[in-house]
């Protein structure tokens, strides 16, 4: 700016100075000021001006009487002309009949140069109220560099121990406190002492933890999703659970039945998880609740309704117990009759049921109401209403749905804090967002499991061999059977001992999912990449790049997944091939047990005694009743006294063929047993033959370990009544019985006493078999004219209640079983024990009930 010019209007109190590079705006703002100003603890003599991108503005400057504003404007022209500038303002000022403050004025023009402007800026001093320094700061517009260059001042974090001394230049921010370098220096003398401020170091107190980890432990992971069929996006749901690291995972229209594969693979998958599902009733719906087996979960057995389905969990970690309950409200149709009206008088039942519940409360799920449009959706209206006479509030403020609907819903009464930090994300595939957020409820430590460790494969089993070999088993035998089996077991112990010991430890549960490899993970990771460049754009076009995305990732990990599985069922035989289609479809029995029993083991026992001793002393209590037709005695024309002996050829083929199922009552695993089966062989075949031909059964192979499993999945695990007990034996005690039931069903097909309508525990004749044959049955009868009845029995604990006496006089009368094979039979139904275990404890062993 070389120069410019000052224009006057007379009674305006306006001035206007235009110069070559831009526009000088001079006000009169205000009279005399005369005050002074103290505002903290600096005093303003400075002019007040403000730098913006389109130049400086002076708001004030000091001196002058009266004060005037002058603002400098950006250039309006590139490098304007004396001339051009005189005749722009000619031009402007013939338009209009009175000046403004943006228009120049016909007067005589008044010279500045650019020293005598900045002399009027900078020049002089004044004070200024305090008001008008508050209304400036509160506008953001007094901003000050300070008297000195260089560096913004760091504050400097440090710990006083005595802080009495400092009361003035000190404030809390959370467990710290805070000094800064303009109000204390790098050394101050206080109390005669030098100290610098800039050695103090950071101590942290123990008894006050960070807020993030307060936040990590004492709050869990929560994520609803409506995944309309969730029979193929079991990978997916599994993946997302473990990215994202979800303790609670509800899902809405799963469209699955009470047993499925979906079930079983999310299951197999995650084997620290739990699945409880509410199936659907006819299309569509069905809703679940996926959660860590170290919550004490229990579903509660509330009233069912018509106009939407729910599962309704009381979940507690700790002291900490929240009642969360899933629902999914089917929108009304002609076809399935449904209105709202009819959601409005029974969701409030629901809300009384749950009123009288223990605990905090947190109800989810999809309810398609368009809460995104409360000012003409009646429905809406209505449920907010609802909602609101119940003390509930609604969380979810964003639309859920990809239409722009707000249809997922997070309810807790409005005096609870259950749930924070809600958001929603387009990982998974389906038309609804999932809605994440966290949940007042402490997260539960992975579930672990006490073993006993033994490093199989690190066994030289050639040196394994020669110590069997080297043992009294092989070189010194027993003749007796209970002192064969006694030193079968106790050699086969001390040798694994010696060259696999057994290590007590804690084992995690890992998700099982082999068919995540490298590639995965680097697809997995660009996949989040796409996100956090959405997330942090939000644009469209990002959007669409993360779901297309996302998209093919999804068909990678299904692929693998599959491919994985071919290859896998590729190179076995059709045995192998059911056995383990059967685990992916039904799952791995979840050891859930109620948490109400302090002692399971010794309860387990007692409740499976009780049951069994109650039966009995029912049974005795009927009445006998004489039946009218009298039959003749049934007897049998043949005989079978005794079992053959068997070679150790015949043994091998035995156990070679026996699952690979280990019990902790076996000396050796039975995958050892199997490779060293050559050493072993003489012992057991020994073994056998002795006991089918004595006609004994070893006490010590007649111990069974039980095990308490849910009868079904769906079941409640608080209740013992779910439980049924799992017996399992030795090795040795299944080798022969897989020896004696071959030599018996052979014995009955060829003299024709076989039942021909048997079909349990016979080759060939399986559940379906069966089921075949009696529709059939009844088809033909139906066909030729006549009248079918179907009678159907179920006994509770039909092969506990059954009595020994009974089955043994019948083997003897109308099977001909005699002579040292009936002895075997009354020796291995005899004298029999139990025990249980759980959870590593073990009960006390009990005679088992005859």
């Amino acid at each position: 700016m070389s120069g410019c010019s000052l224009y006057s209007y007379p009674g305006k109190q306006c001035y206007q100075l235009q110069c070559l590079h831009g526009i000088v705006l001079i006000r009169n703002v205000a009279s005399t000021v005369k005050s002074n100003l103290t505002y903290g603890s600096c005093r303003q003599t400075r002019a007040l001006m403000k730098w913006t991108k389109h130049g400086c503005t002076c708001l004030l400057i000091p001196g002058l009487d009266p004060p005037l504003d002058i603002t400098i404007f950006v250039d309006i022209s590139v490098n304007p002309g004396p001339q051009s500038v005189k005749r722009n303002l000619e031009e402007n000022c013939s338009m209009c009949k009175e000046p403004s403050l943006h228009i120049a004025s016909r007067i005589a023009t008044t010279t500045y140069s650019r020293a005598d402007l900045m002399s009027i800026r900078v020049g002089t001093r004044c004070l200024v109220s305090s008001f008008v320094c508050y209304q400036l700061k509160s506008n953001g517009l007094l901003r000050f560099r300070g008297k000195r260059a260089g560096k913004r001042k760091i504050t400097t974090r440090i710990t006083l121990r005595n802080q009495t001394r400092f009361k003035n230049n000190t404030f809390l921010d959370g467990n710290y406190e805070y000094f800064s370098h303009a109000d204390v220096t790098r050394n101050k003398s206080i109390g005669g002492l030098v100290r610098n401020y800039n050695n103090l170091i950071i101590v942290k107190t123990s008894d006050l933890p960070d807020k993030n980890c307060i936040s990590d432990s004492f709050y869990s992971k929560f994520a609803l999703w409506n995944a309309r069929s969730l029979t193929r996006k079991t990978a997916l749901v599994c993946d997302y659970i473990l990215s994202e690291k979800i303790d609670v995972f509800v899902v809405t229209e799963t469209w699955l039945k009470e047993s499925t594969r979906a079930v079983a693979d999310i299951t197999n998958t995650l084997p620290d998880h739990q699945l409880f599902n509410k199936p659907r009733i006819g299309r569509g719906g069905g809703v679940c609740v996926i959660l860590k087996k170290g919550y004490s979960v229990r579903q509660l057995t509330l009233p069912s309704f018509r106009s939407f389905e729910y599962i309704a969990l009381s979940v507690s970690c700790g002291s900490t117990c929240l009642c969360i309950v899933a629902v999914y409200r089917p929108p009304p149709s002609k076809k399935n009759g449904l209105s709202a009206d009819i959601f409005f008088n029974e969701f409030p039942i629901l809300i009384e049921n749950l009123a009288a519940l223990p605990g905090r409360l947190l109800v989810v799920g999809d309810f398609n109401f368009h809460l995104d449009n409360v000012s003409t959706n009646r429905d809406a209206i209505l449920f907010l209403d609802l909602l609101d006479s119940n003390n509930l509030i609604q969380h979810v403020e964003t639309p859920t749905h990809n239409r722009g609907h707000l249809l997922d819903l997070v309810i807790t009464r409005n005096s609870d804090t259950v749930i924070s930090d809600i958001s929603s994300s387009l990982q998974l595939p389906s038309d609804h967002a999932v809605i994440t957020g966290r949940i007042s409820v402490p997260r539960p430590k992975s579930t672990r499991m006490f073993v006993n460790h033994r490093k199989l494969r690190n066994i030289d089993l050639c040196a394994f061999a020669q110590s069997i070999c080297a043992s009294s088993i092989i070189t010194e035998p027993c003749s007796d059977l209970d002192s064969l089996v006694h030193q079968y077991n106790t050699d086969l112990t001390n040798v694994l001992d010696m060259h696999a010991p057994a290590r007590p430890r804690f084992v995690t549960l890992r998700p099982h999912a082999p068919w995540f490899d490298d590639s995965l993970r680097e697809a997995k990771a660009k996949k989040r990449s796409y996100e956090r460049k959405y997330r942090s754009s939000g644009l469209e076009i990002d959007k669409q790049i993360f779901k297309d995305y996302c998209n093919g990732y999804y068909r990678r990990l299904n692929d693998a997944k599959t491919s994985y599985h071919r290859n896998r069922f590729s190179n076995v035989d059709q045995r192998s091939l059911f056995r383990e289609v059967e685990k992916m479809t039904s799952g791995k029995r979840t050891n859930i047990f109620p948490s109400s029993l302090v002692d399971p083991a010794d309860q387990f026992l007692t409740y499976f005694n009780d049951k069994i001793r109650n039966l009995h002393s029912k049974l005795c209590e009927l009445p006998v009743l004489e039946p009218n037709i009298h039959l003749p005695p049934c007897t049998c024309s043949s005989s079978f006294s005794s079992f053959l002996p068997v070679t150790e050829t015949y043994i091998k083929q035995i156990v070679l063929k026996s699952p690979t199922k280990f019990c902790e009552l076996d000396p050796i695993q039975t995958v050892v047993l199997k490779q060293c089966l050559h050493v072993v062989l003489t012992p057991i075949t020994n073994i056998v033959n002795l006991s089918l031909g004595g006609g004994s059964m070893p006490d010590a192979l007649k111990v069974s370990q039980l095990a308490p499993v849910l009868k079904k999945i769906s079941m409640d695990p608080e209740d013992m009544s779910s439980f049924r007990p799992i017996s399992n034996l030795q090795f040795i005690s299944k080798t022969i019985e897989r020896v004696a039931s071959p030599q018996l069903i052979d014995y009955l097909m060829e003299n024709k006493i076989y039942p021909n309508l048997q079909s349990a525990f016979r080759k060939g004749y399986s559940t379906e078999t069966a089921l075949l044959r009696v529709q059939n049955d009844l088809l033909e009868a139906l066909d030729s004219g006549h009248q079918a009845l179907l009678v159907m029995l179920d006994f509770s604990a039909a092969f506990d209640t059954i009595d020994h006496q009974i089955l043994l006089g019948r083997l003897k009368s109308r099977f001909g079983i005699c002579g040292t094979a009936l002895s075997w039979f009354w020796s291995y139904l005899t004298s029999r024990t139990q025990y249980v275990k759980v959870n590593g404890k073990t009960s006390a062993t009990t005679p088992l009930l005859q």
